[in-house]
């Protein structure tokens, strides 16, 4: 991601101009460009490149709006640019992706607690797909072995300033009694800030719910309405941060009502390392284990990012 870039503007032709580190360019050849507008997104194509920068070329209408190579004019001028993204027209080079591991030793018990984390992400010009995984192991002597495993893909489709997508979650959760949740779910949603350095989304939708148990008395299916917001801060240095929580009111179970929370603080470290500390909470008020709401894991670890 390109968080610097010079502009020029002469005689209604606007240059972009991103500049690499020298012995980064070797590996990075971005065919066309991603402009990110406030709520929407504009391919521009590259034309020249050199040793350390790209330099990608369009033109500004008599009205102010842009105007693609093929003629196209958008509604949007330069002022509703926040953010400029390289993106390959090969298909592997659209992916993305970090993988994190944390592991805790306490002598009391022989405690070991081993977690892992990552994403896979695919940007095309419209779609966006994110696949999530989080897991977490602890052992310890006289005690049963606990694990938690989360997981979701979502695909998200930009059409202007709103998104319509699709998701599937899955959770298992030793202190919930939860064998199994898998949590498809359709949805809609509206983009309330887009900045350089923020990031705003709110989104509904409609989810059915397959629950399986420990106790298998307890097995349901449910449907229920999905309510979610979520924020992010980036471009803050080295320094991120995001948080997104997600409601779900029963709409065939009477009185139900579950919430997913998550909050991630990341902090880049030079060669694309970083260390993150991420925190996620499911709440549940007709939990299969009595008096078990809630279930949480705080996570800390280092990691890298393709």
């Amino acid at each position: 991601m390109f968080t610097g870039f010079d502009c020029f503007f002469v005689d209604g032709i606007f240059r972009i101009e991103c500049l690499f580190p020298a012995h980064l360019f070797a590996h990075t050849i971005h065919p066309f460009f991603l402009l990110f507008f406030k709520f929407w997104i504009l391919i521009i194509f590259e034309i020249t490149q050199s040793r350390t920068s790209i330099t990608a070329v369009f033109t500004i209408g008599g009205d102010g709006k842009i105007i693609d190579r093929e003629g196209t004019s958008y509604a949007k001028g330069l002022r509703d640019i926040i953010q400029l993204e390289g993106i390959d027209e090969n298909f592997w080079s659209r992916f993305s992706g970090a993988l994190d591991v944390g592991f805790n030793l306490a002598k009391t018990n022989n405690n070991r607690q081993l977690t892992i984390s990552g994403y896979l992400n695919y940007a095309s010009e419209t779609w966006n797909t994110k696949f999530d995984y989080n897991t977490l192991y602890t052992e310890q002597d006289n005690t049963e072995r606990i694990e938690r495993k989360t997981m979701s893909l979502v695909a998200q489709h930009y059409i202007k300033e709103w998104y319509v997508g699709g998701s599937a979650s899955y959770l298992q959760s030793s202190e919930q009694g939860i064998l199994n949740r898998i949590t498809p779910a359709l949805g809609m949603g509206r983009y309330l800030i887009g900045t350089p350095k923020l990031f705003w989304i709110a989104g509904i939708g409609v989810t059915y719910n397959i629950e399986d148990f420990v106790d298998q008395q307890l097995n349901k299916k449910s449907t229920e309405l999905q309510l979610l917001t979520q924020f992010e801060m980036f471009n803050f240095e080295d320094f991120s941060f995001s948080t997104k929580v997600a409601a779900y009111p029963s709409l065939s179970e009477k009185g139900r009502f579950r919430t997913d929370y998550n909050l991630v603080m990341k902090y880049d470290l030079p060669l694309d390392f970083y260390i993150k500390a991420e925190f996620t909470l499911n709440y549940d008020n007709q939990p299969a284990i009595q008096g078990n709401f809630t279930d949480y894991i705080f996570f800390s670890g280092f990691g890298w990012e393709l």
